[in-house]
C-alpha cells in the first residue's frame, strides 16, 4: 500500500477542495485520489487511461535497488538491523512480490532469511488497504483489455480482492445476478500465474448449478483450449458440465478428441471390459459394437452415438442382429438402435419382447419395456406383463425401485399388483413415498375389493411417516375418485387413512389448496363424491368425536361451490365444533378459520378464533385473505375496536381487518392518520397502503411532512434501501410512485450502487409516465460515467422506462459502439433501443454491427431490429426468430420481447392470440400460464387500446364458463383484473355483468376486491 506524506495529503485535499470536479484535476492528482480508495474519479482516469496507465504503474513500482538493500539486511548479525529492514519492507510502496520471493529461494538454507521474507509477504497483504486495492482492481476492470505485464504488476491487489471477495460479482456469484458481469474480473485476473487454476476452482465451487454451468460456457467461448482441461475437473458439477460441454461444444471437437472423451468414459465404467480400446487406432465395427454394448456407458451424448453408428454401419444387419440376439443388450444402445435403426423396428422388437424375460436388472428390465413401447410400438393390454413384473419382483425382493410408477407404466392388474405388494409390507414400510403410485393404481381400481384390500395395506404401512406434499394430493384424489356410495364402511376406512397423512414439517399441512381454492382436477372429483354420499356426509358431520380425515374434508368442501345449504349448515356447525377444541393445532385452526370465511360462517367461537389469530398468531396482516372480509362482517366491528390499541401500540392486522370491513369507518381515520403521520416505520405503512389500495382509498403522500417523507423513503444504507423498494410496489396512485422518484432522485447513485436488484424502484419507472424528466438523465449520466456496478444498475433501470427521448440517441449510439462494454450492460442498451421503436432506426447500423456469438446477445439484437430497423423484411425476419426462440423454449422474457415491439402489431396479434386460444384447449400439464400471463401485460402496448380490452373481454367471457377453461388458465384472472383497472377504470361498468357471472373461486383474490370496489360508488 502506497505511504503519502502527511504534508502531501493536506495539500492535496485542499487543493482538491477548492476544484469543481475531477475533470479539472491533473492525472497524478486523481491516482493519489484512487490510491486512497476513492472510486469516483475511475471514469477521469479511464478518459485519460492512455497516461494515467504508465503513471499509475511507475507510481506504484519501487526501486529494486533500495528493495534489495532492505532484504540483504534481512540476515544481518544485529537483530536490530534484521527488524529495522523488514519493517522498511513491509511499509515499503509499490509490488515487491516477485523480489521477495527470489530472495527468498536463493537464500532457502538460511531459516531466518526465510522467515523474515514469509514475514513481509504476510504482513504487507494483512496491511493491505482494502479500499485501495478496490479502486485499483475497479480501475482496471474499467479499462478494457490490459497487457499481461499490468496486470501481473498489481497482481496482488488483485488476489487480495479475490480473496475477500470485495467485488459484488464475487460476493453474489450463484444468487442469481447474471455470469457475464464476472468476465470483466476474470479476464484480468486469469493472467496472474495461478490465476486461471484460482479462478475457475472457485467458480466450481459454487452450489447455483445453473450459474456454474453458464459461466463455464463464457470462460470457453472466451477461449476454449485454455479453459477446456480446467473446467472438466472431478468436482460436484462436473458431469452436468461434460455433458454440457459435448453437446454445446461438439463442434470443436474433431473425432480424435470425441474419442479420447469416450476412452475416459469407458475407462471409468467399473464393469468388464471385452475390447482393449485405444483412441488413436482405427475404430473397426466390432470396437464400435463393443464399446455401446458396455455395461455404464449411459453418459454417452449424441456427439458420441454419431461417430460410433457411423463406426458400426459397415457391420451387415444380419450379423448385428445375430449378436444382439446372444444376450441382452445394454439398455442405452438397445434405445439409440430403437431410434437410428428403423429399418431394424420389427425384429428390434421381437428381440426385445424375447430377452425380457431372460433380465433380471431392474434398471435393464424397465429400459427394454420403454423401448418396446415407447421407441417400437408395443402394447401391452392389462395384465399381459404381470407374470413378468411378478418375476423382477420376487427376485430383488419387492425392492422400491420396481414399484416405483411401475405398475401404472406396464398396465398391471390391480388385483394381481396387490396380492403381491401385500407379500412385501415391510419394504412399504421403509419407503413409503415410494409407493404413492402403486397405491393411486390401486384405489382407481374398479373392483371394490382391490380397493378396499389396498387401503387397508396403506393403513397399515403408509401412516408412520410424513408424506411430500405432491404424494398426499395423488392419495386424496385417487381415493376420493371413486365415491363408494353403497360401502359407508370403505369409506370411512378410506377417511381414516386419508387422516393419518400428514406433509413433510413445514409443509403446507393441506396442500390441495391453491391460491385461489381446490385444485381443479381435485374440484371434479370433489364434486362427484359429495354427489354420490350427500346423506352420508351428512350424518358423518354430526358423530361425536370427528373422525380422523373429516377436518380435512371439512375445509376442502368450503371451497367447493356446488355444496347444498343443508350440507353448508352441517359444515358451518362441524367448524365451530373443531374450534372449541382445547387441543388445535395451528395449523388446524387457520384451516378451520378458512372453512367458516369460505362458509360465510357468523358465530361468536369463530369470530374470537379469528380475532385472537390476527391479534397474536401472524407477522403481517396479509398472512390471512383479509381482503375477504366485508360488510358481510360488520358485527365483528365492535369487538375488533376492543382489542385494536393494546398496550404494545395498535393492532395493524386488526386495523387492516376493520378497514375491508367497512372502509370509511370514522374509528380508523385517526390511527390511519397517525400511522402514516407518526408512528409505524416502512413496513407497517406498506401493509397500511395495501389495505387503503384494496379497498381503493389511497391517501395523497404529498400530504405528509418532509421529515415522514424522507423516513418512508429511506436511501441511507443498505436495510433502508431494501424496504423503501418492498416499500414502492404497494403503492397505486401514479402521483404517489412520482412523488417517491422524485424524493429519491438525491440518492440515485446510492440506489445504483445497491448489491441487490431493486424491482419496487423499476417497476415504478415502468408505470410513471414522467419517470424519464424525473431521474431519465441522472441514470443515462451514471451508465456513462459510473463505476461499473453503477453502469449496471443503471442500465438496468434505463430499460424500465416506458418513454426515452429521441434526443439521447447519439450518446446511445456511442455507448453500443464501445466494443469493450460490459455485456450485462450491452443486454440491457439493446433492450432500451428497442423500446424506443422506429425512432431509433438511426441505430440499426450499429445494432447489426454488434457481435452476437452468446446467445441472450443474439436475441437481444434480434428485438433492437424486429423494433428499430426500417427495412420491413428485417423486422419480419427477426420477429419469426423470437418466435421460434419462443416455441422452442418457451419462456415469459421472451413473450415480453414480442409484445413490446412497436411495429409488428399485425403479425403479434394473431400470435398472442392462438397462445391464449391454445392455452383453454390444451392439456394443463402442458401449459406454461404463467408465461401467458405476459400476454395480458403486454397487451397494453398495443398502440389501440381497443386490442386489449377486447382481449381481456375474450379472456373473462372464457373463465367465466369453468368446464372450459383448462385449470391452469384461472391464473389469468388476477392480471386481467389488474389491467383493467391500471388502464381502463372508466370502462370497469361494461364489464360488470361478465366480472359477476365469473366462478366464486375467481372473486376470491385481493385484485378481484379491488375491481369490486373501483366499479361500485363509494
Amino acid at each position: 500500500m502506497i505511504k503519502l506524506q502527511t504534508f502531501r495529503i493536506l495539500v492535496l485535499f485542499s487543493v482538491i477542495s477548492l476544484m469543481p470536479g475531477h475533470a479539472e484535476l491533473s492525472t497524478s492528482d486523481l491516482l493519489y485520489r484512487l490510491l486512497e480508495g476513492d472510486q469516483q474519479v475511475i471514469p477521469a482516469l479511464v478518459e485519460r487511461k492512455e497516461e494515467a496507465l504508465p503513471l499509475l504503474r511507475r507510481l506504484m513500482t519501487p526501486d529494486p535497488a533500495e528493495v534489495l538493500v532492505y532484504l540483504e539486511r534481512l540476515g544481518a548479525a544485529n537483530f536490530q538491523d534484521r527488524s529495522a529492514a523488514t519493517e522498511a519492507l513491509i511499509a515499503l510502496g509499490g509490488d515487491i512480490r516477485e523480489q521477495v520471493e527470489a530472495f527468498r529461494r536463493e537464500n532457502a538454507h538460511d531459516p531466518e532469511i526465510v522467515h523474515r521474507c514469509n514475514l513481509v509477504l504476510k504482513k504487507r497483504t494483512e496491511g493491505a488497504s482494502a479500499e485501495q486495492d478496490l479502486a485499483i482492481v475497479t480501475f482496471f476492470m474499467a479499462c478494457g483489455d490490459l497487457e499481461a505485464s499490468v496486470v501481473r504488476q498489481f497482481g496482488d491487489s488483485f488476489r487480495r480482492v479475490f480473496e475477500r471477495k470485495a467485488l459484488p460479482v464475487l460476493q453474489e456469484a450463484g444468487s442469481g445476478q447474471s455470469p457475464e458481469s464476472l468476465y470483466d474480473f476474470a479476464r484480468h485476473y486469469v493472467q496472474l500465474p495461478g490465476g486461471e487454476d484460482d479462478l475457475v476452482t472457485w467458480v466450481l465451487g459454487q452450489s447455483n448449478r445453473q450459474w456454474v454451468l453458464e459461466t463455464v460456457r463464457i470462460l470457453l467461448n472466451w477461449d476454449f483450449e485454455k479453459f477446456l482441461p480446467l473446467v472438466t475437473q472431478t468436482g460436484r458439477h462436473a458431469n452436468t458440465i461434460e455433458r454440457m460441454v459435448v453437446r454445446e461444444f461438439a463442434a470443436r471437437f474433431g473425432e480424435k478428441e470425441i474419442l479420447h472423451h469416450l476412452k475416459s468414459i469407458y475407462d471409468a465404467s467399473n464393469h468388464p471390459v471385452e475390447v482393449e480400446f485405444d483412441p488413436e487406432t482405427e475404430v473397426t465395427p466390432d470396437i464400435a459394437f463393443a464399446i455401446m454394448n458396455r455395461r455404464g456407458m449411459r453418459r454417452l451424448e449424441p456427439v458420441h452415438y454419431d461417430l460410433l453408428f457411423e463406426k458400426l454401419e459397415p457391420m451387415p444387419s444380419e450379423e448385428l442382429l445375430r449378436r444382439l440376439s446372444e444376450k441382452p443388450v445394454e439398455g442405452f444402445f438397445m434405445q439409440q438402435l430403437a431410434e437410428r435403426r428403423t429399418d431394424l423396428r420389427e425384429a428390434l422388437a421381437s428381440l426385445v419382447m424375447t430377452q425380457v424375460g431372460e433380465i433380471e436388472n431392474i434398471s435393464l428390465w424397465n429400459m427394454y419395456l420403454r423401448v418396446a413401447r415407447d421407441s417400437l410400438g408395443v402394447t401391452f393390454a392389462e395384465g399381459d406383463l404381470d407374470e413378468e413384473w411378478a418375476r423382477i419382483m420376487h427376485h430383488h425382493e419387492g425392492v422400491t425401485g420396481v414399484l416405483t410408477g411401475s405398475v401404472a407404466s406396464w398396465n398391471l392388474s390391480p388385483a394381481h399388483v396387490l396380492k403381491l405388494i401385500s407379500q412385501y409390507a415391510d419394504q412399504i414400510e421403509k419407503h413409503p413415498n415410494s409407493h404413492v403410485a402403486t397405491f393411486v393404481h390401486l384405489f382407481d381400481a374398479d373392483d371394490p375389493e382391490v380397493r378396499r384390500g389396498a387401503v387397508e395395506l396403506a393403513l397399515a404401512t403408509m401412516t408412520g411417516s410424513e408424506h411430500f406434499n405432491s404424494n398426499i394430493q395423488s392419495l386424496w384424489t385417487s381415493a376420493l375418485r371413486h365415491p363408494e356410495a353403497d360401502d359407508p364402511a370403505l369409506t370411512k376406512k378410506k377417511f381414516e387413512l386419508l387422516g393419518k397423512l400428514r406433509p413433510r414439517e413445514g409443509a403446507e399441512p393441506f396442500p390441495l389448496l391453491g391460491s385461489s381454492g381446490i385444485r381443479k382436477d381435485f374440484q371434479a372429483v370433489l364434486s362427484g363424491f359429495y354427489g354420490a354420499n350427500r346423506e352420508w356426509l351428512n350424518q358423518l358431520f354430526q358423530e361425536e368425536p370427528l373422525r380422523p380425515g373429516v377436518a380435512d374434508l371439512i375445509n376442502y368442501l368450503s371451497w367447493y361451490p356446488g355444496i347444498e345449504p343443508e350440507t353448508g349448515e352441517r359444515l358451518r356447525d362441524v367448524v365451530v365444533r373443531f374450534l372449541e377444541k382445547a387441543d388445535l393445532e395451528p395449523g388446524e385452526k387457520k384451516a378451520a378459520l378458512l372453512s367458516g370465511l369460505n362458509l360465510g360462517l357468523r358465530d361468536p367461537v369463530w369470530d374470537r378464533a379469528l380475532l385472537e389469530h390476527l391479534q397474536t398468531e401472524i407477522s403481517s396482516p396479509f398472512e390471512f385473505p383479509l381482503w375477504r372480509l366485508d360488510g358481510h362482517y360488520r358485527d365483528l366491528l365492535t369487538k375488533l375496536e376492543e382489542r385494536i390499541d393494546t398496550p404494545e401500540g395498535l393492532n395493524l392486522s386488526l386495523l387492516c381487518a376493520g378497514i375491508m370491513i367497512q372502509p370509511d369507518h370514522p374509528f380508523w381515520t385517526p390511527r390511519i392518520d397517525r400511522l402514516l403521520r407518526e408512528t409505524g416505520d416502512v413496513m407497517e405503512v406498506g401493509h397500511l397502503m395495501r389495505a387503503l389500495v384494496i379497498v381503493n382509498r389511497e391517501p395523497d403522500l404529498s400530504k405528509l411532512d418532509d421529515t415522514r417523507l424522507a423516513e418512508l423513503f429511506n436511501a441511507t444504507d443498505a436495510q433502508a434501501i431494501e424496504r423503501t423498494d418492498d416499500f414502492l410496489p404497494k403503492l397505486f396512485r401514479l402521483e404517489n410512485k412520482a412523488l417517491a422518484l422524485r424524493l429519491l432522485e438525491p440518492h440515485l447513485k446510492d440506489l445504483m450502487a445497491h448489491e441487490k436488484y431493486l424491482s419496487g424502484l423499476n417497476d415504478s419507472f415502468y408505470l410513471v409516465p414522467e419517470a424519464w424528466g424525473i431521474l431519465g438523465e441522472t441514470l443515462l449520466n451514471l451508465l456513462e460515467t459510473g463505476p461499473l456496478a453503477q453502469k449496471r444498475s443503471a442500465a438496468s433501470s434505463l430499460t424500465a422506462m416506458n418513454l426515452v427521448p429521441a434526443s439521447v440517441i447519439p450518446r446511445l449510439e456511442k455507448l453500443l459502439a464501445d466494443g469493450d462494454a460490459d455485456i450485462s450492460i450491452r443486454l440491457s442498451l439493446l433492450w432500451i433501443v428497442a423500446r424506443m421503436g422506429p425512432e431509433a432506426s438511426s441505430l440499426t447500423e450499429v445494432v447489426r454491427e454488434i457481435p452476437a456469438e452468446h446467445p441472450r446477445l443474439r436475441l437481444r439484437r434480434a428485438f433492437a431490429l424486429a423494433s428499430i430497423s426500417p427495412v420491413a423484411s428485417e423486422r419480419e425476419e427477426h420477429l419469426n426468430l423470437l418466435k421460434e426462440a419462443y416455441l422452442t423454449e418457451p419462456s415469459w422474457l421472451r413473450l415480453r420481447k414480442i409484445g413490446l415491439l412497436r411495429t409488428m402489431d399485425t403479425e403479434t396479434l394473431p400470435f398472442f392470440q392462438e397462445l391464449i386460444r391454445r392455452g383453454f384447449r390444451e392439456d394443463a400439464r402442458k401449459l406454461q400460464v404463467h408465461y401467458l400471463r405476459e400476454i395480458v401485460y403486454r397487451a397494453t402496448n398495443f398502440p389501440d387500446p381497443q386490442v386489449a380490452w377486447e382481449m381481456y373481454h375474450e379472456i373473462l367471457e372464457t373463465l367465466r364458463d369453468p368446464d372450459v377453461a383448462q385449470p391452469g388458465m384461472r391464473g389469468l384472472a388476477d392480471p386481467v383484473f389488474q389491467r383493467l383497472i391500471q388502464h381502463y377504470p372508466d370502462r370497469l361498468d361494461e364489464l360488470r355483468p361478465l366480472i359477476e357471472q365469473l366462478p366464486e373461486e375467481l372473486k376470491r383474490s385481493w385484485r378481484y376486491r379491488q375491481l369490486h370496489e373501483i366499479m361500485s360508488p363509494q
